[in-house]
């Protein structure tokens, strides 16, 4: 079950940012797995880095912080949508 969400984490982070700010995420806030398979962090893990953490990273500017926020947003969006579908 852990490598599906690795995956679907992966897969989203991947689809909402650039290349070099998908790049920057995963050089700095990855982890490892003992077998070596790369865990992207968690928006929640993302959401607590402080932006003036995440403007020090190397080839991390305004606009990947930009891109950054609004794959966090949309996330959020689409969470609310199935929770709020979930009820019903």
């Amino acid at each position: 079950m852990q490598a599906t969400q690795s995956n679907l984490r992966h897969q989203f982070w991947h689809d909402m940012l650039s290349t070099r700010a998908y790049n920057c995420i995963a050089r700095t806030y990855s982890r490892y797995t003992d077998n070596g398979f790369r865990i992207m962090p968690t928006v929640t893990e993302i959401k607590a880095v402080p932006n003036s953490e995440l403007l020090q990273l190397k080839n991390f500017g305004k606009k990947s912080l930009e891109e950054l926020h609004n794959a966090i947003a949309t996330y959020e969006h689409i969470n609310e949508v199935n929770d709020a579908n979930n009820r019903t």
